[in-house]
């Protein structure tokens, strides 16, 4: 079923298949609920699939920059809308970080948090050849090249240790998804790595289920900000997905919806006792 839901001004485009277990899915930046592909079509044969364009993406245009609370706020309302609470959150890069925000604001409607590589205060912790990437952004964004902006930044985002990146790989669907929404995607930047919105010690206080998710062939430093988040959460355990690096959707996509299909059908456990996923 496809159908839309109107949110403090915006009519958000969603997608709502499947029986059993209900799981939202979250898109990251420079992509929509298009992009999920055979993550999608693998969930579905066993549970519940909810997905959306966020905020300012595709089918649910805003112009602005929506703060993290008002993305958080539009999929609380979408899964009140459809009756699908408490559910498994699922998210990857910033849309890990809605997750966690939607966890933190309503834990009654999460019964479980997939979060792979949220950029957790990553910002702290830049180093030279990340900086000066993202000082390459601004300046493209300030020319009001935006589209040449987001594509440098998804490149980069995407890229592989070996050489490459993701992006240059992915369907040209999927590339054209993230050139029309480039602005969206750049806004994004201000609200992924939450150093204001979700302080450490706010984090700790959840006791939501977390499985925190980063791809083997990542960088060093995600590797860094995935466990820093792992221990921050009290009931959260890592994971690594092979073979993928950040672009997991696409690297990986059945590894990656089987660990989501693994957390939600995992018995909830006790507050303070963390489950493993393999």
């Amino acid at each position: 079923m496809e159908g839309r839901l109107h949110v403090d001004g915006v009519d958000l485009r969603y997608t709502d298949e499947g029986h059993g277990d209900p799981v939202l899915l979250i898109h990251q930046a420079g992509a929509d609920s298009t992009t999920w592909g055979d993550v999608r079509r693998h969930l579905v044969l066993d549970h519940r699939v909810i997905t959306y364009d966020r905020r300012g993406y595709s089918g649910s245009l805003f112009e602005g920059a929506p703060p993290l609370s008002r993305h958080a706020q539009d999929a609380i309302a979408l899964l009140e809308h459809l009756q699908a609470v408490p559910t498994t959150v699922a998210g990857t890069s910033v849309g890990a970080t809605i997750a966690l925000k939607i966890a933190l604001e309503r834990p009654d409607v999460v019964r479980t948090m997939v979060l792979h590589e949220l950029p957790f205060h990553s910002k702290r912790y830049l180093d030279l050849g990340a900086a000066r990437t993202f000082m390459r952004i601004a300046r493209l964004a300030k020319r009001g090249e935006a589209v040449e902006a987001a594509e440098l930044f998804l490149r980069w985002a995407y890229r592989y240790p070996e050489g490459g990146t993701a992006f240059d790989r992915m369907p040209e669907s999927w590339r054209e998804v993230a050139r029309r929404n480039a602005i969206a995607s750049l806004n994004d930047l201000q609200i992924a790595t939450a150093e204001r919105t979700i302080p450490t010690r706010l984090a700790r206080k959840t006791t939501i289920p977390a499985v925190c998710l980063v791809g083997d062939k990542s960088p060093r430093p995600m590797h860094a900000f995935v466990r820093r988040l792992t221990k921050a959460l009290p009931n959260a355990v890592g994971g690594t997905v092979e073979r993928s690096a950040h672009a997991v959707t696409f690297d990986q996509p059945v590894a990656f919806a089987t660990k989501i299909h693994a957390a939600a059908s995992a018995p909830r456990p006790q507050a303070g006792t963390a489950r493993r996923v393999r």
